[in-house]
């Protein structure tokens, strides 16, 4: 996605990279995920765990965070908010990375209810909202409670 300011952006999608319809579709859907949830607004950099896993969990839909191929690369979190990708990052560091964002978003889901986590999304990534008034607002709860009922889950998922 490319941001063309406050308004709008431009997606652009090799579709020759892609093996698969349903691929294509995932990419769609994930790439769509960006404008519908930060339009073209460019966030914050410590929150791309919330941009890349509120989009992964879109483009997935309507399977789950354990029913995608991030089950493979999901770790073992010790953060809810995983710090951004490093330059020159390998691929089993990004896969990990986008698996750990979305399996985030689908426990603020499975948590919380998609309206709430949705809602969560929108005020972090739209408006700029604070994590911890974020979650207060939304949630009721502080984000370190967030995290650490969110890092639990994900441990669990990771067996």
């Amino acid at each position: 996605m490319q941001p063309l300011g406050e308004a709008g952006a431009d997606v652009v999608i090799n579709p020759s990279r892609l093996r698969t319809t349903e691929a294509l579709r995932e990419v769609i859907q994930h790439e769509f995920g960006h404008v519908a949830t930060i339009g073209g607004v460019t966030s914050r950099h410590e929150d791309m765990w919330l941009v890349e896993g509120v989009a992964e969990y879109i483009g997935a839909q309507p399977k789950r965070a354990a029913d995608t191929y991030n089950r493979k690369a999901l770790r073992r979190p010790t953060v809810l908010a995983a710090r951004p990708l490093r330059d020159g990052a390998g691929d089993k560091e990004v896969a990990a990375f986008y698996a750990q964002g979305h399996f985030a978003m689908d426990c603020l889901v499975t948590a919380f209810g998609e309206p709430r986590a949705m809602e969560f999304v929108r005020l972090r990534l739209r408006l700029g909202t604070e994590l911890d008034e974020a979650a207060r607002s939304v949630f009721g709860t502080d984000f370190r409670h967030v995290t650490t009922t969110c890092v639990n889950w994900m441990g669990h998922q990771v067996g």
